[in-house]
């Protein structure tokens, strides 16, 4: 009898590639780390910081952090990454302000 095992094991998870480049283009490096004691977190760094700032995540914004594929999706991470950030950094106002960034 076989054994069907799924989410058994913690997954290394960061920001997805497409959310990444976005933010790498405005400046920014985002990336999600997961503590020994089972917490996630999201690190950042803005171009002009030496600081970073990092705040916790819930196991469903890490999921929308690192989804990728298509534009809405990577449209939604950045806009749940603006709402989590938003107060400590000076953000583009909409994502497609932000894609035009290096243009």
């Amino acid at each position: 009898m076989a054994i069907l095992r799924t989410n058994t094991n913690s997954r290394r998870a960061d920001v997805s590639p497409d959310l990444q480049k976005l933010l790498n283009e405005n400046g920014m490096q985002a990336h999600i780390d997961l503590e020994e004691n089972g917490d996630y977190y999201l690190t950042t760094l803005a171009h002009n910081s030496t600081i970073p700032r990092r705040y916790k995540l819930t196991a469903n914004q890490v999921d929308t952090l690192s989804n990728y594929g298509s534009e809405l999706i990577t449209k939604k991470a950045y806009n749940l990454f603006t709402s989590i950030v938003g107060q400590d950094y000076y953000m583009p106002s909409s994502f497609y302000a932000a894609m035009g960034a290096n243009s």
